[in-house]
């Protein structure tokens, strides 16, 4: 009885909004609202744009392939990117069916597909590329 006293209550973490500084929020003023939480953060604009590159594919691991990535990284940035933007993109596809975009996935993708051009490249300032 007395290890059961010790034990500390279960925590859950809270979610947190992402912060975007004040001269990060004058350079996404030309975004739409919704994208704003994410592409201001660090690494955001790269996950919004695998995000609209990845939904292309049946799923990440797919689309991971066909972009010499680490499958592992992707589905932690589109789970950083829900986290972000506080509720979930996809419903992952599994064996026999393809991922689906869920109602603000397919919100995200809507808006931000004209910015795609802003958004980066896929792979980052210091990617080398892979001999063929």
């Amino acid at each position: 009885m007395a290890t059961a006293a010790r034990i500390s209550p279960i925590r859950h973490p809270r979610r947190r909004r992402p912060r975007t500084t004040a001269a990060a929020a004058t350079r996404l003023a030309h975004l739409p609202a919704l994208l704003r939480p994410a592409a201001g953060t660090y690494g955001g604009r790269r996950r919004l744009r695998r995000f609209l590159e990845a939904v292309k594919y049946p799923n990440l691991t797919a689309f991971a392939r066909a972009e010499r990535l680490a499958p592992s990284t992707v589905t932690q940035q589109i789970s950083r990117l829900e986290r972000d933007l506080d509720g979930r993109l996809l419903d992952r596809g599994g064996h026999g069916h393809a991922m689906r975009l869920t109602a603000l996935g397919k919100k995200v993708v809507a808006a931000a597909q004209p910015y795609a051009d802003q958004l980066g490249d896929l792979h980052g300032p210091r990617h080398r590329p892979r001999a063929a």
